[in-house]
């Protein structure tokens, strides 16, 4: 009898061993990252519950004890956010060079004849740049702003900051996404002959008379009845997401420049997935985390008391292939497989992550809270001890039982009293008064008061090491001794702005990179039409070719974002007052030599820019002077009719130099002619006298 032989099933195992080849690269990828980062991923898991209040870094942990947690990092993390990002960044884009034609024309004047022509070719260059560089910053700062405004920045901003903060390290990213409608069947255009026979203007035969469409007036077509036209683009999205640090990946290389591959991380329900993918691909995509964001096994997912109703789905940028490639976990073939979909200037879409303390490989960022970890135990123990004697300290105690109604007294309400039967007989035990005190006894609760306030003092010593620690100091916690000095406060603030510094600086220096990455988007992606409508601003030939350009467009202009903190209103006003005396005396001590002729005006425009440029609050005033300063020609300050320098024209500085020397001229004459004054009454005075005068 022939020995019957089981029929091998085809499932998940087999298509384990067909998975796809990049699958398996990521996949080895991302298990040597977490071997590298797994102590600072299970740090922010740690924190994260702290933080939130679901654990409490007292000695046992429980519970219990952390019913009693006194959420030093909580404080910490709400007040360093509100010193870090407390608005939108506003995008601040300007023509990278300002001063280029200025200085041109004055070499123009400088230079003889035979070199004008030359300069005056330099001079039209430049200027049309200049032009295109002030309309394009124009029109980027618009649509930047409209981006900006037309989302929840503030939000996905904030969240990324505030992971900077609790992890030392935050991230997000740009995404663009363009919308399309189908095309409709394509058009060819259908005209007639002198014989008035139809024909088509491809040269394709026509086979249905009946198929052509339109009039003598508008024009003859035929549809297609196998060809399309292209999907036509409705409009162009460009947001910006939060990125939660422990969905992102990224090589462990010392510098970021280095870091050749990172990926993000993605949960997405089953109409996420059909959105994203469509539902014939969607629907073979494996769930495999529940809702509470624990992985499910295979095995178990049918049998699961919480199933899985999210898949896990791996988005992953290979900047040395220049590759995006998306799978999805525990299933065996790739999503996605794009070549460079964004074409941008450093290939990802995203900037380099928020980054506060690093490790001294510089390759794990290590978060503040460790630090100070040791010093939170020691205060939630002191305040889990604190509620202890709490519950001590109570007022009780107990009362002689033959008085049942002393138990009544606490319950009496005010001005009421109650008649006691034996009051006489309690009287005369107390020597002919009544003492309620011969009957009561309280608890003792003086060692525990005492106790108790040096618990609080020990508390609010052990705050004070945190915030020294951490830089938070009085000023930035709103409070501060009334005896002290104005400077003292100051110092205090100085101090403080010192000590947050750094994570301000890598702050700004974030949302500058996202600023640029959207900038980059806006340039290269996005449709003329759709940035004339976002701008309101005609864009022309000139300005696409500058725009789609990343060097020409790194020439012309420059992308920057303001501060992030609300500056103090009275220390706003305090810089603009400065700013606006800083120039004052500027002017006060050079428009006199620019009358005289002494200096040119653009040298005087650049005193005065040179010193606004120290004050954040002078910013705007720059760009009116220096639109000042480009409406002023370098002649101006020479007489019409006059000629080339050498052709009986003298050049500024000439000019200058005569009449310094025409004021000494003037001076030495007012000097001669005081002298011959005095001689001459000298010598009237000696005729009188009759006496002989020496001159000397």
């Amino acid at each position: 009898m022939a020995k019957k032989t089981k029929k091998k099933k085809t499932g998940a195992t087999d298509k384990v061993f067909n998975k796809d080849p990049i699958i398996k690269k990521w996949e080895n990828r991302f298990q040597q990252e977490e071997t590298v980062r797994k102590s600072f991923r299970n740090a922010c898991n740690h924190i994260e519950k702290i933080y939130t209040g679901t654990i409490s870094p007292y000695s046992n942990n429980t519970e219990e004890s952390a019913t009693f947690n006194y959420n030093i990092l909580w404080i910490n993390c709400q007040i360093l956010i509100a010193a870090l990002y407390s608005q939108n960044p506003n995008p601040d884009v300007r023509r990278r060079y300002k001063d280029t034609v200025d200085r041109l024309k004055l070499k123009k004047i400088q230079n003889p004849e035979d070199m004008q022509r030359a300069l005056q070719e330099e001079i039209d260059r430049v200027e049309m740049y200049n032009d295109l560089g002030k309309k394009i910053s124009v029109m980027l700062e618009r649509a930047l702003t409209y981006i900006q405004d037309t989302q929840d920045y503030f939000g996905n901003s904030n969240a990324a900051v505030m992971s900077f903060v609790k992890f030392s390290a935050g991230q997000m990213r740009v995404r663009y996404t363009p919308y399309f409608s189908a095309g409709g069947p394509k058009k060819f255009i259908v005209s007639k002959d002198k014989e008035e026979n139809f024909q088509r203007q491809d040269g394709e035969a026509i086979i249905d008379l009946g198929a052509i469409q339109g009039d003598e007036e508008a024009g003859f077509f035929i549809e297609s009845e196998d060809e399309t036209e292209e999907d036509n683009l409705e409009h162009e999205e460009l947001i910006n997401e939060w990125v939660p640090i422990n969905n992102f990946r990224w090589e462990p290389n010392a510098q970021w420049e280095d870091v050749g591959w990172s990926a993000i991380e993605h949960y997405l329900n089953e109409d996420q997935l059909i959105e994203e993918f469509g539902e014939e691909i969607a629907k073979d995509i494996p769930l495999t985390f529940n809702n509470d964001g624990n992985y499910v096994e295979q095995s178990t997912r049918k049998k699961a008391e919480k199933k899985p109703t999210k898949a896990l789905i791996f988005e992953c940028f290979d900047k040395r292939t220049k590759r995006v490639e998306t799978f999805a976990k525990d299933y065996y073939k790739l999503l996605r497989d794009e070549d460079d979909p964004y074409e941008l200037e450093n290939f990802y879409p995203f900037p380099k992550p928020m980054f506060g303390t690093m490790g001294d490989d510089n390759i794990n960022p290590i978060a503040d809270y460790l630090y100070y970890q040791d010093q939170h135990t020691e205060l939630n123990t002191i305040t889990y001890r604190i509620n202890i004697l709490l519950e001590v300290i109570k007022y009780r105690g107990f009362y002689d039982g033959a008085i049942e109604k002393l138990i009544d007294v606490e319950n009496q309400g005010d001005g009421e009293f109650k008649a006691l039967a034996n009051f006489a007989q309690l009287a005369s035990m107390g020597g002919g008064a009544f003492n309620l005190g011969n009957f009561i006894a309280t608890f003792p609760i003086a060692e525990a008061s005492a106790l108790l306030d040096k618990l609080y003092i020990y508390r609010e010593q052990t705050v004070r090491v945190i915030h020294e620690m951490t830089g938070i100091s009085d000023i930035a916690r709103g409070s501060s001794n009334a005896g002290e000095t104005l400077g003292a406060q100051q110092l205090k603030a100085s101090y403080t702005s010192l000590r947050l510094q750094p994570k301000t600086k890598e702050v700004e220096r974030f949302f500058r990179d996202i600023k640029r990455i959207e900038a980059e988007f806006l340039s290269e992606k996005f449709d003329t039409e759709t940035l004339e409508e976002m701008t309101g601003m005609e864009v022309t030939q000139e300005m696409e070719e500058v725009l789609s350009s990343d060097l020409l467009r790194s020439y012309v202009v420059d992308v920057e974002t303001d501060s992030t903190v609300i500056m103090d209103s009275a220390v706003e006003q305090r810089e603009r007052s400065e700013a606006l005396a800083a120039m004052t005396g500027i002017l006060a001590q050079v428009m006199p030599l620019v009358q005289m002729g002494a200096i040119p005006k653009e040298l005087a425009g650049e005193f005065i820019l040179f010193g606004l440029k120290g004050f954040k609050g002078g910013r705007e005033l720059e760009d009116r002077i220096q639109e000042l300063m480009d409406s002023w020609s370098p002649g101006d300050d020479q007489q019409a009719g006059q000629g080339q320098p050498g052709q009986g024209q003298t050049s500024p500085e000439q000019q200058a130099g005569q009449k310094i020397a025409l004021a000494q001229g003037e001076g030495e004459a007012r000097k001669t002619n005081a002298e011959a004054t005095l001689l001459e009454q000298e010598a009237a005075a000696g005729a009188g006298g009759g006496g002989n005068i020496a001159l000397v």
